[in-house]
């Protein structure tokens, strides 16, 4: 690893006012160029490394921040430019980026949008993130069940809607059971024949006459 080198130039300038540019960079860090010159000393704010042979003589070697980058004295680093980075952190030459969720669009770091994100947070364009407790399903944040609904379907946060022909076990809400003999079958479609087919296309209901009927 190359060894920091500094150096510092006085300006004498009016007033007789004394400034002082000093700089340390390092050779092979972010934004640090190479820049040869031929005076005797280098450009203010420039940091001489060493001296370097051509057809015209000797050629001094400076470190200077590259194009697109600007000295910065409080961090005596080289820290890159953007030509617009509202709300975001420019991290290279013309290159912003936004804290997520926000999304860069012409230059400014804005909140994404989207359409149908009701309980659920919008990440990125058109990306929605459902709240727990909710299930993205066709287009729309909706509730869902802890557990599986076996034998039927989850209408509503924890709520289980048995299949035609099963009902919901007393024991465990998310588990559908076939109808027991204190139910009734009602077909929810025409059923064969003119009668309820169980357990096809049926829901039970509280038993009133029979098991099975004419419709």
């Amino acid at each position: 690893m190359m060894a920091r080198t500094a150096r510092c130039f006085a300006v004498t300038v009016v007033l007789m006012q004394m400034f002082y540019f000093c700089q340390s960079l390092r050779e092979g860090d972010q934004g640090v160029c190479l820049e040869h010159y031929k005076s005797v000393w280098p450009r203010l704010a420039h940091n001489s490394i060493r001296t370097e042979k051509d057809e015209t003589g000797s050629v001094g070697v400076a470190l200077v921040c590259c194009y697109k980058y600007l000295y910065d004295s409080d961090t005596d680093r080289c820290v890159p430019t953007c030509n617009k980075c509202i709300n975001g952190t420019c991290i290279d030459a013309d290159t912003c980026v936004c804290e997520t969720p926000l999304t860069l669009v012409n230059g400014t770091c804005t909140a994404p949008t989207c359409t149908n994100c009701d309980h659920g947070e919008c990440t990125a364009p058109d990306v929605c993130k459902c709240h727990p407790g909710y299930i993205r399903s066709e287009g729309t944040c909706k509730k869902f069940c802890d557990k599986a609904c076996i034998g039927g379907q989850c209408v509503g946060y924890n709520k289980c809607k048995c299949h035609d022909g099963f009902m919901l076990d007393p024991k465990d809400p998310f588990k559908c059971i076939p109808c027991d003999g204190n139910h009734e079958l009602k077909c929810s479609v025409k059923c064969h024949h003119g009668y309820c087919l169980p357990p096809t296309d049926c829901t039970c209901v509280p038993r009133k006459k029979s098991s099975i009927f004419q419709l």
